[in-house]
């Protein structure tokens, strides 16, 4: 069954905000389909028994330290069992999720599932909606993707400006757009939409059983569900073909919210602007005005906590931004601290300092990494001289 009663015309050049609120207020009809009961639940790939304990594997990869976890694993078999049956049967409902805000990199507000919800919900997701939504997907939207992620969208960034220097020189101009609240600002209706695209009926009923848990009323999901990231990166999914096929962008990579075009002209880029303008609005987003800015390629790119510039040469430097390295060093300072206390042991520090190391390996960051290296060295140092002291 497709949905075509939700159809959102993204290319509509008249986004009235009545007709998205309206739009976002359709919900009921969908609550009223979500309870589900598969046809032949003992062999459903996304809801048999196998398939279940499988998925309570993998979730708890990490997060056995966790008691409500802990509690779950020990009795996975009679737990497994009575989450199956529920399934089976049609009764089952995701539990109220938990709220909790988070003050890095910026305050917002995220959403905790239980960990029975997040069994189901990594297998209907991992075998049922990843792989059918995301086949539509241009290489250029790496975010949470099998094989992807963020050194896949570095690299990718690097190979466009390694190509846009050998057809333009650094004559290029940079369009970056960032939307402004972008999860707060969905609209429900578009998403199960984009989602009746790629799924059959029970597939689209239980990917919006799963949303209507965390959704936050006509518009927007709280972050955290494993089903809202999908939605994510699958929302803008029909702007991503008209950016490549329509406007013929070569250079165009989008990471959830953040998206850039490198193009040859200042002309190009402000009329691409003003399209983008319009095809998110159309979809009830709007775009940043901080941090959406058109810009010569010269000035350097910022992307995914790196800044990418050209050297003399036409190479593409990318270099950590100061303002990671500052709070990379403020994190490991108190670390060190609570380690002079007893209340961590050294062991847990240096796995900290490592990955945050790993971090300035990535880039073209040498000196930073012999200071970084000094000043971890620095921490220890001094709290040898206080207990000789």
């Amino acid at each position: 069954m497709r949905m075509h009663a939700l159809y959102f015309d993204p290319r509509s050049h008249d986004p009235e905000p009545e007709r998205a609120e309206q739009c976002g207020g359709d919900g009921q009809d969908l609550r009223a389909c979500c309870p589900i009961s598969s046809p032949d639940p003992e062999n459903d790939p996304v809801t048999g028994f196998d398939a279940l304990y499988e998925s309570m594997e993998r979730c708890k990869s990490g997060t056995s330290w966790k008691g409500s976890v802990a509690s779950y694993c020990l009795n996975g078999i009679e737990r497994t069992n009575r989450l199956y049956d529920r399934i089976a049967d049609g009764s089952y409902r995701p539990r109220k999720s938990m709220h909790f805000r988070v003050t890095h990199p910026r305050e917002r507000e995220i959403t905790s599932i239980g960990f029975e919800d997040r069994v189901y919900q990594r297998l209907q997701n991992d075998n049922d909606v990843y792989p059918n939504v995301t086949r539509s997907f241009i290489s250029a939207n790496p975010a949470c993707q099998r094989g992807k992620g963020t050194d896949y969208a570095r690299d990718l960034l690097t190979r466009h400006m390694r190509e846009a220097w050998r057809r333009h020189g650094d004559t290029c101009v940079v369009v970056q757009t960032d939307v402004h609240g972008y999860y707060e600002h969905i609209i429900p209706q578009v998403a199960y939409w984009r989602l009746s695209e790629s799924l059959d009926h029970a597939g689209l009923q239980r990917a919006v059983q799963s949303l209507e848990a965390v959704k936050r009323g006509p518009r927007g999901f709280d972050p955290g569900n494993q089903t809202v990231q999908i939605v994510g990166i699958s929302y803008l999914d029909h702007l991503d073909h008209w950016v490549k096929e329509r406007l013929r962008v070569r250079w165009y990579q989008r990471y959830m919210d953040d998206s850039y075009l490198i193009l040859p002209t200042m002309g190009e880029a402000r009329r691409a602007l003003d399209e983008l303008v319009v095809r998110y609005d159309a979809v009830g987003l709007k775009l940043s005005d901080k941090k959406t800015r058109i810009y010569p390629i010269t000035d350097g790119i910022t992307w995914l906590g790196y800044r990418f510039r050209y050297s003399r040469t036409g190479h593409v430097i990318m270099s950590i931004k100061p303002e990671a390295i500052k709070e990379h060093r403020r994190s490991l300072r108190r670390m060190v601290a609570l380690a002079k206390e007893g209340r961590l042991t050294r062991d847990k520090v240096d796995q900290c300092y490592q990955s945050r190391r790993s971090f300035l390996l990535k880039g073209d960051n040498r000196r930073a990494l012999v200071r970084f290296d000094r000043f971890y060295k620095s921490l220890w140092e001094e709290t040898n001289e206080v207990q000789e002291g």
